[in-house]
């Protein structure tokens, strides 16, 4: 038997079966739930003034997003609490953590924060950090790894912010890894579509031969690999003979 509740504050909760006692409801075996901001879908919810807690094959829906996990809650006033791993797809960008919340289209990540853009082919790493999702753009607050696909670049940084196809900034003990180049600085800027990367901040670049430091870097790439290295200002060099 499918059970169908309709409330006064306008949403609808399916369900193959459901139990009221006292003032909380149970509701077990296919549910839904819609209101006029998002679906969600679950195997078990439990329901009370401020609430719905959905468990087992938790799926959400908004116009924006689609997030799955094991365990969500989702109160009234449009907040959801993530509290186990989650996942959230976003057309070729995929977020996850291992827990969080989602409130006003703005996803925070509390511990494990990983993204992964298919089309621009990255994927980076951190602790904290939060997703807004109509800007499109990843915070990391609490460490961060930035690969390419296969990691022949790899950016490391203490936080950063990254506009999910437009451009990077790291910052804050910043390294940059190229196979045998080891770069260094205050702030990193990565243009994907360029191929291009400003580095600022008691810039170094350190090579199997070659110590090169100046006031700015530019690197170019070409298919994950340095293509041309400048840099400008105050530069002082050195060579080393043999290998290091």
């Amino acid at each position: 038997m499918v059970c169908i509740l309709l409330f006064v504050i306008l949403y609808k909760v399916k369900a193959d079966s459901f139990v009221v006692k006292d003032s909380i409801t149970y509701v077990y075996g296919g549910v839904e739930f819609k209101d006029d901001t998002v679906e969600i879908y679950a195997q078990k919810g439990v329901m009370d003034k401020n609430k719905i807690i959905l468990q087992e094959e938790v799926k959400v829906v908004t116009k924006e997003v689609e997030l799955r996990t094991e365990l969500g809650e989702y109160f009234w006033n449009r907040k959801i609490i993530l509290p186990k791993e989650f996942v959230i797809t976003k057309g070729e960008e995929i977020i996850k953590g291992r827990k969080g919340k989602y409130f006003m289209d703005t996803l925070w990540i509390h511990d494990d924060l990983e993204y992964t853009h298919q089309k621009e082919q990255w994927h980076l790493k951190g602790g904290e950090g939060r997703y807004v999702v109509k800007e499109k753009m990843v915070l990391i607050l609490d460490g961060i790894v930035f690969t390419d696909i296969d990691d022949s670049i790899k950016i490391t940084g203490k936080k950063g912010s990254i506009f999910s196809d437009t451009l990077a900034r790291i910052e804050d003990s910043v390294r940059l890894f190229v196979k045998e180049v080891e770069c260094s600085g205050d702030t990193l800027i990565y243009f994907f579509k360029k191929e291009i990367a400003y580095l600022q901040g008691r810039p170094q670049i350190i090579s199997k031969q070659d110590t090169l430091r100046g006031e700015e870097v530019f690197i170019k790439f070409s298919k994950s690999d340095i293509q041309k290295i400048k840099v400008v200002g105050k530069v002082e060099g050195k060579r080393w003979k043999g290998f290091r």
